[in-house]
């Protein structure tokens, strides 16, 4: 499953009626950083989508697949409100 994150955390930051900058500033980053998170630029961890949720009052859901011969990868179930 594929998921496009960069549009996830936009429609949940538009939801909560935030501006990137406001967003931003409640994670301690830049607006160009939010800016590019959503654009899909970067490429955010764990931490960094656990202090996304947080910055818009929500949480995280991910699950941990392991994957023979691979290791572990990492599906985002979502930014749930």
């Amino acid at each position: 499953m594929t998921m496009n994150i960069g549009a996830t955390i936009k429609a949940m930051r538009l939801k909560k009626g935030l501006t990137q900058a406001q967003a931003s500033a409640r994670m301690d980053r830049s607006p160009s950083y939010w800016a590019d998170l959503e654009a899909n630029r970067r490429s955010p961890g764990i931490k960094t989508l656990e202090r996304v949720a947080s910055a818009l009052g929500c949480r995280l859901s991910v699950k941990f697949i392991s994957v023979k011969g691979l290791g572990v990868s990492i599906e985002l179930m979502g930014i749930i409100e």
